[in-house]
């Protein structure tokens, strides 16, 4: 009987016990990522000195920052405001 009234159910009823619908996580668009070219680009501006992409890409790596990233092909992209909110200390001279 069990087996019969879950075929019949959605797979997110069973999960649930039947309380409810599993609700998806919102999306992010695409156009909310940028290449590390681009991100490299915005915190120069910001910082007014020179940010490498190679750099973004290590930020990305650490766990001290949080920066969401995609797959795109053989690529990453960064989300835009992860990258905005960040902050790059000046290097001692």
């Amino acid at each position: 009987m069990f087996l019969l009234a879950c075929a019949r159910a959605p797979l997110s009823a069973i999960l649930q016990g039947g309380k409810g619908v599993l609700m998806a996580k919102k999306k992010d668009d695409i156009h909310d990522y940028c290449t590390a070219g681009e991100a490299a680009e915005m915190l120069s501006e910001k910082f007014g000195r020179v940010i490498r992409p190679d750099y973004i890409s290590k930020m990305a790596k650490s766990r001290k920052r949080t920066i969401r990233r995609v797959k795109q092909g053989n690529r990453w992209a960064y989300h835009r405001e992860d990258i905005a909110a960040c902050t790059v200390r000046a290097l001692s001279e």
